[in-house]
């Protein structure tokens, strides 16, 4: 069975507890790329509904398949009084099927293969090669893509993007198809956690370049190699398994066609800087974590609300503000007595539980306001970009922060500054391409690109978020 992670798939085996594997049950899988997956068995492991958690659930597939499930836990255990039979439901996170069991929830692996959605387009490279002689004479010729490899030099890493053509034919016609994917092969093996989080990042960078929500479509995991006999030698073989979790978001076919003028910056774009943006992607990725997990939820989130969206994407760029060192008016060695003389000043009368909400908020008195940071961050950008978002500095940032704090603490104060509903629209893509923007300039795409980018007409009317 070939398994795609983006489509959802039932399939009938028998299982077990790995600690009982003698004692197997029939039962029915039920995945679904955007959860939650389930497990229906014919009988139960536990007696009860107050079963441990399970790490781990061992199975086989009636097509011969092994598969472990991962992070399990019933959730419903239904006994028929008289006929002594029993069904149960479990839930689980993620699970492997392939040749092997698992015996842990986190082994050390090998490689990891990966897909994602647009990746074929994003790469926008053709094998495919036309030559005409004649109006009635011509050639068409198959020639291999070479490989893209990618060193990530603190991850001691080696990305692989390759391509593989599958052909179709119907006996009348012959069609080629591009399957692209990405392989991770670190120095030294690595637990399954470790690659599962490459695999992530690498979701929200190509999320990032290609301006639309994307999702992994396969994984594919080599845990070891194992050892055969051919012809009187020794050789080993990698066999890797399907590996397949529930994604958040927006789950996309890869059937669905995006053209490189829609994408924010195709790989013909950037290709002769590929090696810096990856790994400055990957360099910052803990510094600057939180940044690209608040953009991230923005871009896969298409059905949030438009409040949430406008709250989340400030928090964002708030994030990013920190991260840039843009953090206090006074150094904390001249605050310190401005803060103990402010809190030393507060009447002895007021209430201890109040007391402490005062000094709390005093403790952080020194931070920047998000006016502040919007000010920084805005004065930093080129007035080609302020102009080609038809936006006044001070007044956006003074409707942002007002509407900002109203939605936040319901403040009334200036109610009537705040953006409506359809403005609130707009400027949520307004800051979500200047989050963009800054995020391409992190990533080390050269700001002439980006400007160029940014204050084409296209760019603002094709943004999806």
């Amino acid at each position: 069975m070939r398994i795609n992670t983006s489509t959802a798939f039932d399939a009938n085996g028998k299982w077990w507890l790995p600690e009982l594997d003698s004692e197997k049950k029939q039962g029915k899988l039920f995945y679904n790329p955007i959860g939650p997956s389930k497990l229906h068995l014919q009988d139960s492991f536990y007696s009860s509904m107050d079963s441990p958690q399970a790490l781990i659930i061992h199975g086989q597939l009636n097509d011969g398949q092994f598969c472990t499930l991962i992070e399990t836990y019933s959730t419903n255990i239904t006994s028929y009084f008289g006929s002594g039979e029993t069904s149960s439901q479990i839930i689980f996170n993620k699970a492997y099927i392939g040749s092997d069991l698992l015996s842990s929830p986190d082994p050390m692996c090998e490689s990891l293969t990966v897909g994602y959605s647009y990746l074929d387009s994003w790469l926008n490279k053709s094998p495919i090669e036309e030559t005409r002689i004649s109006m009635s004479e011509g050639s068409i010729k198959y020639k291999k893509l070479n490989d893209i490899v990618i060193k990530l030099t603190n991850l001691k890493t080696k990305l692989t993007i390759f391509t593989n053509p599958i052909s179709h034919t119907d006996g009348n016609s012959v069609s080629l198809t591009i399957d692209s994917k990405i392989f991770i092969r670190p120095r030294k093996k690595q637990k399954l956690s470790w690659f599962l989080d490459i695999s992530y990042k690498l979701r929200i960078m190509l999320t990032l370049l290609v301006g639309r929500p994307v999702s992994i479509s396969n994984l594919y995991l080599t845990l070891g190699k194992k050892r055969y006999v051919e012809n009187g030698k020794i050789r080993f073989i990698g066999f890797p398994g399907s590996f397949i979790f529930s994604q958040s978001g927006q789950i996309n076919s890869k059937d669905e066609t995006i053209y490189p003028w829609d994408m924010a910056f195709p790989f013909t774009e950037i290709e002769d800087s590929i090696d810096k943006i990856f790994n400055n992607w990957f360099n910052k990725s803990e510094s600057i974590q939180s940044v690209y997990d608040l953009f991230f939820i923005i871009s896969i989130g298409s059905k949030l609300p438009i409040d949430f969206k406008f709250i989340t994407l400030l928090q964002s760029i708030e994030a990013y503000s920190r991260y840039r060192g843009q953090n206090e008016y006074l150094s904390r060695d001249e605050y310190a007595p401005f803060f103990d003389t402010m809190c030393s000043s507060i009447p002895d009368e007021i209430l201890n539980d109040h007391r402490e909400a005062l000094k709390a908020r005093l403790r952080y008195g020194n931070q920047f306001s998000l006016r502040k940071r919007l000010n920084i961050l805005l004065g930093g950008l080129d007035l080609r970009i302020l102009n080609q978002l038809e936006i006044s500095k001070s007044e956006f940032i003074g409707k942002v922060v007002d509407t900002r704090n109203y939605l936040t603490h319901r403040d009334d104060i200036n109610r009537n500054n705040i953006l409506t509903i359809g403005e609130r629209h707009d400027y949520t893509k307004v800051l979500h391409l200047i989050l963009n923007y800054f995020l391409f300039i992190e990533l080390g795409i050269s700001e002439r690109k980006i400007i160029g980018k940014i204050t084409h007409p296209n760019f603002l009317r094709n943004s999806r978020y």
